[in-house]
């Protein structure tokens, strides 16, 4: 009888050990499974990627503004490429950022596409015309519905490839001392000028005269830095009055142009990622981050 228990027992947790063996089996079998399609999703969000950096090296523009717009595109493309192949703790949480973000570039991608084939044709009708009347060309218009129609797109086309770009922005932290001398530095404590730099791509079908630039720098907690000393401190934006920082006036004459604009503050900035945008004429120029710590 004794005999009998004891190898029922036996019995019992030889088959509870064959459960836990088939049980661990499986689970690593999955786990293998997931990091396997994990790897083969990250892969295919890098030749996704690559393709649509292929696809911007393609286009062209004699738009030096579209140009420069075109490269920065490509640059963020490069920057996203290098990320997720240097990502060795990619997961499930990280794909779905990485495809969400995918799925936006690709979007902004394709209307890139539609709008530099468009500045382009805009921009090599404006060459021919240029041409026609240095050469002294004459020839009667047919005006008719259909040329109508045509020379609207065309003159929207024309509005956005005339709008400023950059080539360049970048944003620190200074203390600024007696004499006005600036050290630049990332802490905090001490800081009470943030300054912005940027330089405006040369684009020959922007209009000349003067802009007037403005800086917003939005804190660590979402809010943004008011302009002190102004009447007004704010700019229409999509038809919306948004607050700026400070401002710039400058002349543009389709040249490069080089500026600055600083916004100083009588205490010091608290630490954290500072963002800083510029807007002219109703339109974004461009963004960038300041961290102090």
């Amino acid at each position: 009888m004794a005999d009998s228990s004891q190898n029922r027992v036996k019995n019992i947790i030889i088959a509870l050990l064959v459960l836990a063996v088939v049980i661990v089996g499986y689970l690593l079998t999955r786990s293998s499974g997931e990091v396997k399609d994990l790897e083969a999703e990250k892969q295919s969000l890098i030749v996704e990627l690559e393709g649509m950096r292929s696809q911007l090296t393609a286009m062209q523009s004699d738009n030096d503004s579209m140009a420069v717009f075109i490269t920065a595109e490509g640059e963020r493309l490069n920057m996203m490429i290098e990320e997720l192949k240097q990502d060795k703790d990619f997961n499930q949480k990280k794909y779905e950022e990485y495809r969400a973000k995918t799925n936006q570039l690709k979007k902004q991608n394709d209307r890139l596409v539609a709008k530099v084939d468009s500045v382009n044709k805009a921009y090599q009708a404006l060459q021919i015309e240029k041409q026609a009347v240095e050469e002294n060309l004459e020839g009667e218009v047919v005006k008719n519905a259909e040329l109508t129609d045509e020379n609207t797109v065309l003159k929207k086309d024309v509005a956005v490839g005339s709008m400023l770009q950059l080539s360049k922005l970048n944003s620190a932290a200074y203390k600024v001392k007696g004499g006005g001398k600036e050290t630049e530095t990332n802490k905090a404590s001490g800081a009470t000028r943030i300054k912005g730099c940027f330089t405006v791509a040369k684009n020959m079908i922007a209009t000349k005269g003067e802009r007037t630039v403005y800086m917003r720098v939005t804190t660590p907690d979402l809010k943004v830095i008011a302009a002190k000393g102004e009447a007004n401190n704010t700019f229409s934006f999509n038809g919306q009055p948004l607050m700026f920082s400070a401002k710039q006036a400058l002349f543009y004459e389709q040249d490069i142009i080089e500026s600055c604009i600083n916004l100083d503050k009588e205490t010091d900035f608290v630490a954290g990622e500072y963002t800083v945008e510029l807007y002219t004429e109703g339109y974004k120029l461009g963004e960038t981050k300041v961290i102090l710590k």
